[in-house]
């Protein structure tokens, strides 16, 4: 009987490791990763953005005349 029941060889399992500093450079990001950090970049610049967009919102509907400027 304990020649019908084979062992089936254990696959190797990843092995993860932490990357250091000097690492970096060779380390590729997934798609998911780069999209993610352009998100945050771009939803920081438009939170930093907005008092300048606002005050600008606000010169062009005071008059026709700042509309022109």
């Amino acid at each position: 009987m304990s020649e019908a029941v084979k062992e089936v060889p254990r696959k190797e399992r990843p092995q993860f490791r932490n990357i250091h500093i000097t690492e970096l450079s060779n380390y590729r990001l997934p798609l998911a990763g780069v999209v993610s950090i352009l998100h945050r970049i771009s939803g920081f610049l438009m939170f930093a953005l907005l008092p300048v967009i606002l005050y600008l919102f606000e010169k062009s509907i005071v008059s026709e005349i700042s509309f022109e400027h």
